[in-house]
């Protein structure tokens, strides 16, 4: 069971990917994977939420009311440094997003309007590539 957490200040775009994500198991190395899920419109909620619960990939729309989601996924890093991170956005300046994006070492970039297969594989990769990051961190301490 993969814990994540949904910010972005439009409710329909975090119901959609909150029912999209109920219904559509993760697939990671071959087995199904389903996820809880928790939504949020206001970074600072989100943010007091990421101080008492520990998530595996955090998911945040780029404009959000007081705050973007770089710097809130910057914020989430501080907190969680071992999470994904993946920002959702329709903005048109990759330039200056992407610098943004290695500065909060965002994992991922996924443009809206998304194709839920893709958004479902993208993050199913996302949180099998961090696994095994950290299980081989785990093994490198053994020894």
């Amino acid at each position: 069971m993969y814990r994540i957490l949904i910010v972005d200040e439009d409710h329909a775009v975090t119901s959609s990917l909150a029912r999209l994500l109920h219904y559509t198991p993760l697939v990671m190395l071959g087995r199904e994977w389903r996820s809880v899920v928790e939504t949020f419109d206001s970074p600072f909620e989100a943010l007091a939420r990421m101080e008492v619960r520990g998530f595996d990939l955090a998911l945040s729309g780029f404009h959000l009311a007081g705050m973007d989601g770089v710097e809130l996924l910057r914020r989430f890093h501080e907190l969680q440094p071992n999470a994904a991170r993946v920002l959702l956005s329709s903005y048109a300046d990759f330039n200056g997003l992407f610098g943004a994006m290695n500065e909060a070492r965002i994992d991922r970039f996924i443009t809206r309007p998304w194709q839920d297969f893709d958004l479902i594989s993208t993050l199913g990769n996302i949180l099998e590539r961090r696994g095994l990051h950290l299980a081989n961190r785990a093994l490198a301490q053994l020894y």
